[in-house]
């Protein structure tokens, strides 16, 4: 089994359509600010120089495991989201 290289391009936009979408978000909830923090640190590996596949690549496996859960009262928001994360890890 060979490893993929993950979309940095790809991954970047899902990152800032992620965190719009969140902006319209209450932040009380504790699911809502840990996916805001965990984007964060999603977006500063992608912001490095040389961004490390490894390093982007848990935080998107992160993200996955962290929409699986109802974050969203919209299923196919969801759905959606992770079925975009799929792609991009080759899944």
């Amino acid at each position: 089994m060979t490893d993929k290289s993950v979309n940095l391009d790809e991954a970047n936009r899902l990152v800032a359509k992620l965190e719009a979408d969140l902006a319209g978000l209450e932040s009380g909830s504790t699911d809502v600010a840990t996916l805001r923090t965990e984007l964060a640190e999603l977006r500063a590996a992608l912001g490095d120089e040389a961004p490390s596949q490894l390093a982007v690549k848990q935080g998107l496996e992160g993200l996955q495991e962290r929409l699986k859960p109802e974050i969203y009262d919209d299923v196919v928001a969801t759905n959606y989201y992770l079925a975009w994360v799929g792609r991009i890890l080759g899944l």
